[in-house]
């Protein structure tokens, strides 16, 4: 005799409708993003929506966004050699330029030492980091430090931390870029200035976690806001989210990723300016 066994069930329902959403071609009065219709706000029309999403009806308010510097934009869309690299090696370029390092607790066992698919396991949290204005004695330069060391040794400082092999007119570029656009650059060469001409290795930079003008806008910093020099041994009025830039130590400070230069200090190419490009 043969048993039959009930294993699935199909439904006699058809299908759902489809829902749609329609279109995202509707434009916020106070900002100008657009958005679907279906999003504005409950007490607003069809005829004249309201949104809260993007600026809250006009509370937030955001500037225009910078023009991307012509050099980067050159590389980025450019169809010659020198881009092409650019574009291949991008993340080793924005490391060798970048002011912090990252941190991150890699798992050895499933990365390179093992075949197949390369995999990028952590534990626990990516972080940034970073470290003195100057190197300890007989350390060669790295990050944020390769700004103020011997302008004559910049390139070959940036080629020894990398991974990649750059190409040295681009790194020369994008390194003239940062120098004349960056506030991070002059501040820490204000820094370094001050502790050669007074001799003293006790001068320390606080960069302020909260210190914008106006909350309501996301404001470029400027080179005197990056920064605040002391030339004491005194801590007051730092914060704990703040990060404090020593002349010489041994020690790497982590960045608090509420910090509001904790991505522009980290990603240059796309901070160039210390705020948002376009």
């Amino acid at each position: 005799m043969i048993i039959l066994k009930v294993i699935g069930h199909i439904s006699n329902n058809g299908t759902p409708p489809r829902h749609s959403l329609g279109l995202m071609n509707v434009e916020c009065n106070s900002c100008h993003a657009r958005l679907f219709i279906q999003e504005r706000t409950s007490r607003s029309s069809l005829r004249n929506p309201t949104f809260n999403l993007c600026c809250q009806e006009g509370a937030v308010e955001l500037p225009q966004l910078n023009p991307t510097p012509p050099e980067v934009s050159r590389l980025l869309h450019g169809t010659d050699a020198a881009a092409i690299h650019f574009r291949t090696n991008i993340r080793a370029y924005n490391n060798a330029l970048s002011f912090t390092s990252l941190g991150v607790n890699i798992d050895e066992t499933v990365a390179n030492s093992r075949g197949g698919a390369y995999n990028f396991r952590i534990h626990g949290n990516v972080y940034h980091r970073i470290g003195s204005l100057l190197p300890a004695e007989d350390n060669r330069p790295a990050f944020a430090q390769i700004y103020v060391h011997d302008p004559a040794t910049e390139t070959a400082n940036r080629q020894a931390v990398s991974n990649a092999q750059l190409n040295n007119t681009t790194l020369e570029t994008l390194q003239a870029l940062m120098h004349r656009l960056n506030p991070f650059v002059r501040s820490f060469q204000n820094m370094a200035q001050i502790a050669r001409n007074q001799g003293v290795d006790n001068v320390r930079m606080v960069i302020r976690s909260e210190n914008t003008p106006d909350r309501r806008r996301y404001n470029a910093p400027t080179t005197e806001e990056v920064g605040i020099i002391i030339v004491d041994n005194h801590d007051e009025n730092i914060g704990n989210r703040d990060i404090v830039l020593r002349t010489r130590s041994d020690q790497l400070e982590r960045i608090s990723e509420m910090h509001r230069f904790y991505d522009a200090l980290q990603y240059v190419l796309i901070f160039p300016q210390g705020a948002l490009t376009s």
